[in-house]
Parts: C-alpha cells; sequence; structure tokens
C-alpha cells in the first residue's frame, strides 16, 4: 500500500509548485517542500470538514512512507489520524476491537503505515482536497494566497 495522489490535486499544487518535482515553479511567494506535505495538508481538511472520499482505483502513487518536512510530525499525524478513523468507527468509548484496529492501522516501517491506514489518509486527503479546489479553484498559483485561503478552510483565522 501507500499514499495516492490524483492527477488534479498534483497539477493543482505543481503549479504553486514543489520543491522535489521538475519543473517551473509558478509562485513567487514559496512552495512545498514535497508533494507529501501538500497531501497532509488536504488531509487535514478533509477530517475538518468530514470529508471522507475514497479516491478512484487506479489514482496514482505518491509515496509508500512518510516523507518531507511532515516526518517530524508522524507520531502526532498517526495519531489524529488513527484517533479520526476510531471516531468513524464508533470505538472511542469502545472497550474491545481498539487493539484489532490498531493492528490494521499501525505498520512496523518506521515510516510507513498498516493498510488500514493508508486507507483512511487518503480518504481523507482525497477529500481534503475537494474542498480546497472547490474553494480556492484553478487559478491559485501563489503560496501566499494558498496559505491565506487553507487558514479560511482550517478555522485559523
Amino acid at each position: 500500500m501507500s499514499f495516492v495522489m490524483s492527477n488534479d490535486a498534483r497539477k493543482f499544487f505543481q503549479k504553486i509548485g514543489v520543491a522535489s518535482a521538475q519543473g517551473a515553479k509558478k509562485s513567487t511567494t514559496g512552495y512545498f517542500d514535497t508533494m507529501f506535505d501538500a497531501f497532509w495538508l488536504c488531509a487535514q481538511v478533509g477530517m475538518l470538514h468530514d470529508r471522507y472520499n475514497s479516491p478512484p482505483p487506479g489514482t496514482p502513487q505518491l509515496v509508500s512512507i512518510f516523507a518531507g518536512k511532515s516526518v517530524q510530525y508522524i507520531h502526532t499525524i498517526r495519531g489524529v489520524t488513527f484517533y479520526m478513523h476510531a471516531k468513524r468507527r464508533g470505538l472511542l468509548e469502545a472497550k474491545e476491537g481498539v487493539i484489532s484496529e490498531m493492528e490494521q492501522f499501525f505498520s512496523e516501517h518506521p515510516k510507513g503505515m498498516g493498510p488500514k491506514g493508508y486507507e483512511v489518509m487518503n480518504a481523507y486527503a482525497h477529500g481534503g482536497f475537494d474542498v480546497i479546489f472547490n474553494h480556492m479553484g484553478q487559478d491559485c498559483i501563489e503560496m501566499s494566497t494558498f496559505l491565506s485561503e487553507y487558514a479560511e478552510l482550517t478555522g485559523a483565522i
């Protein structure tokens, strides 16, 4: 399993710019370190807006492990994602079944996820990108504009 990102999402973020990607960066106010960092921002919006949309089969692989600056927050990201999964499944008050869910969710690989973990993060990121794109449109090319609009979507301002 791996993290996946639609071609539409990739195009959207590549217009702003991704340091690790080939091609011109259009933003004059900054860009993303890696596409995974953009993926995690999408997942956060998906969680905040309760947009859980499984990506269609054949959605291209992004990476199989955490990458970029998000790696330093891997435990927080995994924990928040598991919490959202447990909440969706009604397991927050459960006394049984949580351990078996955790076995499916987490991986022994230090920078990976289990099958359920990839599934949940991909669905939130896919849903989150829909929210972002519907709010910002296809013409967003400046990182400063993206971050301002992102802050609005997340309630940070």
